[in-house]
């Protein structure tokens, strides 16, 4: 999901990850900033009621900027993040093709005025190794949670 300044929800902070990433406690923020300790884990929990003023002050406080922090539920900003973590197997779909297809090249190369015969397939092996190694990152939140799967953009 994608906010109203363009930048995805799931790459915003919440305010508490903001004060958490500076290693300031409620306590410490509330004293900087004269907003209540509870006002701000309040507006951690959701900073859709802060005042401007309150929002900028924190994340002003925070050495974050303001674009950066959602201003929104913190669990739209989690939710986010899960739906990002699926994976598509399209994706692993067009890799193996990928793959396929550099393998049936490697085997028909043939001598290059440019290149030699080795320098051509050392190439194609370096990109295979990357395109595998991409596979397996692709596949990591499967892997890892089986319900994180998806096939063209629908949960299976």
């Amino acid at each position: 999901m994608i906010g109203a300044d363009g930048i995805s929800i799931a790459q915003k902070l919440t305010l508490k990850e903001a004060r958490e990433n500076f290693g300031y406690t409620v306590e410490e923020a509330a004293n900087k900033t004269g907003i209540s300790a509870s006002r701000i884990r309040k507006l951690e929990k959701d900073a859709s009621s802060a005042a401007i003023d309150e929002f900028v002050k924190l994340c002003t406080y925070y050495g974050t900027g303001y674009n950066h922090v959602y201003a929104g539920d913190a669990t739209d900003v989690h939710s986010a993040r899960q739906a990002v973590r699926r994976t598509d197997f399209h994706h692993i779909t067009l890799i193996t093709q990928l793959k396929y297809r550099l393998s049936e090249l490697s085997e028909i190369v043939d001598t290059d005025a440019m290149y030699s015969r080795d320098e051509i397939s050392n190439g194609i092996r370096e990109v295979f190794q990357e395109l595998h190694e991409y596979e397996a990152i692709l596949l990591k939140p499967f892997l890892d949670n089986p319900k994180n799967i998806c096939v063209g953009g629908k949960a299976v």
